[in-house]
């Protein structure tokens, strides 16, 4: 997997820009244009998932496409997902590390050592004049992010030279090469579908890292005031906030990852966890002999259900009924076996290219996506498996024990052709490592045992 780094300079929008440290007004209840709320940057929180809706919110979805709302007058159009949407605080002359660089950084030295060096300690003497703390355990100790950046190449040398990982070797060139993704005075903030935030009546109810964006805010405007005062002693003030940024601004995209990842997480939830139609999931067993590795045969339930609108339109069409009427046969058809349904699925298959995408969960490796082809059909209505060759079962990490697989059908032309390339058996049979014979396609023990045992 390549690491490829954003520049937040490239995506800065100087129009959501956000610096007020109060998301909601509490005198009239809404929400401030200038803070983390705002709607005319991340748009109504009840609207977050919504890609179609008019002005005011209250026209949502596809369905209503260019109709007008009686509310706003407005057309129901397609706007940017919410999840896109993201704001900015600036920090102007001032730069924190990166996040994600500041864990980088966390391999090359301890935590606790990086810490010791972004962190200010300063103080006044008798005489007024500011005495910077020292400490014998790093020569860079207390110095402050603004003096850390400016001396970022000799520290990250010097703490490179003392160490003689190979894993920090890699590190440290990651760090150099992206230097200029290393320092920020920009953070971002993120769309409200990762930061959930909810109203109820005159509530606002919301997730913690909220309070920590708006801690952001007011630190950061903090510096701004205090750094047009040109005073001698403005660091005292200015570099301790500046970590206190660069400690919120860690919590934040610490938080911002959690609600991701996981399988509670954004991704999990909204993109690979959701209800898919026309799906199937049953018990794998083992394939008779005489089919190709490319090959499953699947209940007759499943096929009923993952090509129900097929079914419905021949149904129709032959027997010259309304699709109300082919329905009817089809879910008496789900209830207790028919021979009519049957032959008309063993029909579809004869003459339609009937692909389906075999998903062992969770996916987490080249096999556990497979392309396979549709041959039969089982005429025991009560029996709810699905019969694949054993070669594959390498691929999918799975065995006879009662594994659990999904199943998808592809009915686009363009789906089946593009999945066939990658993701069929047949063409994982040559390794794409080394150009040889891919061992995890090969026969098992038993199947070995049963051969030795045959020839003997």
């Amino acid at each position: 997997m390549k690491l490829k780094f954003v520049s937040f300079d490239d995506m800065y929008d100087e129009k959501c820009v956000v610096n007020n440290h109060e998301g909601i007004d509490s005198k009239t209840k809404k929400f401030n244009a200038d803070g983390i709320f705002s709607e005319s940057i991340f748009g109504k929180l009840d609207n977050e998932s919504v890609a179609f809706t008019c002005s005011c919110g209250k026209k949502k979805g596809k369905f209503y496409e260019g109709t007008s709302c009686e509310e706003c007058n407005s057309d129901v159009v397609f706007t940017e997902p919410m999840v896109n949407r993201r704001a900015w605080i600036l920090l102007n002359d001032f730069y924190i590390l990166n996040p994600n660089f500041y864990k980088f950084l966390t391999k090359i030295c301890k935590k606790t050592t990086l810490n010791n060096i972004i962190a200010y300690q300063g103080k006044l003497d008798k005489d007024g004049v500011i005495v910077d703390s020292e400490t014998d355990d790093c020569p860079y100790n207390n110095i402050g992010l603004v003096e850390f950046r400016e001396r970022f190449d000799e520290i990250l040398d010097y703490f490179h030279k003392t160490s003689n990982s190979k894993i920090k070797d890699s590190i440290y060139n990651l760090i150099k090469k992206n230097k200029e993704h290393v320092f920020i005075n920009k953070v971002p903030v993120y769309s409200t579908t990762l930061r959930p935030a909810l109203m109820m009546k005159e509530k606002l109810i919301f997730d913690e890292v909220n309070n920590t964006y708006n801690s952001i805010i007011l630190n950061s405007n903090i510096i701004k005031e205090v750094n047009q005062i040109e005073s001698e002693d403005g660091k005292l003030t200015i570099y301790p906030l500046m970590y206190n940024i660069q400690l919120q601004a860690n919590q934040v995209f610490e938080k911002i990852v959690d609600n991701i990842k996981g399988k509670s997480g954004f991704i999990r939830n909204n993109m690979m966890g959701s209800r898919v139609n026309f799906s199937a999931r049953t018990v794998i067993t083992p394939l008779p002999s005489g089919y190709g590795i490319d090959s499953i045969v699947v209940p007759y339930l499943a096929f009923m259900e993952l090509y129900k609108f097929q079914i419905l339109n021949i149904l129709s069409r032959v027997k010259g009924i309304s699709i109300g009427e082919a329905n009817t046969i089809w879910n008496k058809g789900t209830t207790t076996f028919s021979q009519e349904l049957y032959d008309i699925m063993k029909e579809i298959i004869k003459k339609v290219d009937c692909k389906v995408l075999l998903n062992r969960p969770p996916t987490i490796s080249y096999g556990s996506i497979l392309c396979l082809t549709i041959v039969d059909i089982k005429h025991d209505y009560d029996d709810l498996t699905s019969s694949i060759h054993n070669c594959i079962l390498d691929l999918l990490a799975g065995d006879y024990d009662g594994d659990v697989l999904s199943i998808f059908p592809l009915i686009d032309e363009s789906l089946k052709r593009t999945f066939s390339k990658s993701f069929s058996p047949r063409n994982m049979l040559i390794s794409s490592d080394n150009g040889m014979f891919n061992g995890r396609l090969n026969i098992d023990r038993d199947q070995a045992l049963g051969i030795y045992s045959f020839n003997c």
